[in-house]
């Protein structure tokens, strides 16, 4: 979610206050708008977006990346539905299609429940329970449909006996609530008005409404998944040009130092004999350096890189920049293996720029 944050990836603005600056979007790495959904009202307008499997959110995207003219039918192999974190069936898939279509749509959303019947009695077991329902909210729900309030007041759903949470994480089992049925009577039934008068079965809406560019936008699943692969591509080349534009500007601090190393007693009489570091920096940035005495300096590899880099010419100078790098040099930095270390991290820039503007 936060990783590249550093590299310049995304724009920042100001908080509610001014006093501090916090980015515009996160240069997530998974859609996570998709993976963990979102539900919200503003004024006039509403979103409801499921949550979704992360790896075959993942795997569509690839898909769409191989094939940018991918149909929705395609996109369902291998993304067939939302996924929700505690679990239950969706029944049906119209509600699905019409959804990602980026139409307004319901989708039903069951327990996963099952008629036990070993023993003399049978009884019904819920392993999962719908999106955001607790089980103390259901097992409330459910004695409440069971409680006979006299003639005046049936129970709404008869046969209940008793309802009891089993749930352990421990045993592998988070979610194991039993209801217990009186003798005689039809599980089936009974757990067919559980889905009617109880949360064991309820109604979830699908509105994929997500802002694009600042402005409220209806999108299908396709269009949604290339708004992310777009906010990628340009995190990625935001990065890379932030990568760039350092190891650009590391670059030129080392050219300064090896246009100081090859020259160094010259440097060092610059620097003893001035009066001051402003007048140090302004003699160096005057100082000339023969190509000849480069190459002998720093080698061959070197200073063709280097040539290279600053373009053909029989004499060097120094910039403002990297003159002030010099003159900040400890004198520790001038021995010969120091001088090997930053032909070594030059040349390793070197690299890093090409793979970079690539």
């Amino acid at each position: 979610m936060l990783e590249d944050l550093d590299y310049e990836t995304v724009d920042f603005i100001d908080n509610y206050d001014g006093k501090y600056q916090e980015p515009l979007v996160l240069p997530c790495k998974v859609p996570n708008l998709l993976i963990n959904g979102s539900d919200g009202i503003a004024v006039g307008m509403a979103t409801d977006i499921p949550p979704h499997n992360l790896t075959e959110v993942c795997n569509a995207l690839i898909r769409l990346i191989d094939n940018p003219d991918i149909t929705l039918p395609e996109l369902l192999e291998v993304l067939p539905g939302p996924d929700f974190p505690t679990g239950g069936i969706i029944m049906g898939r119209h509600g699905i299609v019409r959804g990602y279509l980026g139409e307004r749509s319901r989708i039903t959303l069951r327990a996963r429940a099952e008629v036990v019947d070993e023993g003399k009695t049978p009884y019904i077991l819920i392993k999962e329970v719908p999106y955001q329902v607790t089980r103390n909210k259901l097992m409330e729900e459910i004695a409440a449909a069971a409680r006979d309030g006299g003639k005046d007041a049936p129970a709404r759903v008869a046969g209940i006996a008793a309802v009891t949470d089993e749930s352990s994480a421990r045993s592998g089992e988070p979610v194991r609530i039993v209801v217990e049925l009186k003798r005689g009577v039809d599980p089936y039934l009974v757990l067919n008005q559980l889905y009617q008068y109880t949360t064991l079965q309820k109604t979830i809406s699908i509105g994929m409404l997500a802002l694009v560019d600042g402005r409220p936008q209806f999108l299908s699943l396709k269009e949604m998944m290339q708004k992310f692969l777009d906010h990628r591509v340009q995190v990625i080349r935001r990065r890379t040009q932030f990568l760039l534009r350092e190891a650009k500007r590391r670059g030129h601090v080392l050219e300064g130092q090896l246009i100081a190393i090859s020259s160094i007693e010259e440097v060092i009489h610059i620097c003893r004999t001035s009066p001051s570091r402003a007048e140090a920096k302004q003699r160096l940035q005057g100082m000339e350096v023969a190509a000849s005495v480069m190459r002998r300096a720093i080698g061959e590899a070197a200073f063709d890189a280097l040539a290279a880099e600053l373009g053909l010419s029989d004499v060097y100078r120094m910039t403002e920049a990297q003159a002030e790098a010099v003159v900040r040099l400890q004198l520790g930095q001038l021995a010969a293996l120091e001088s090997d270390e930053i032909l070594k991290e030059y040349t390793k820039l070197r690299e890093e720029i090409r793979s970079y503007e690539e």
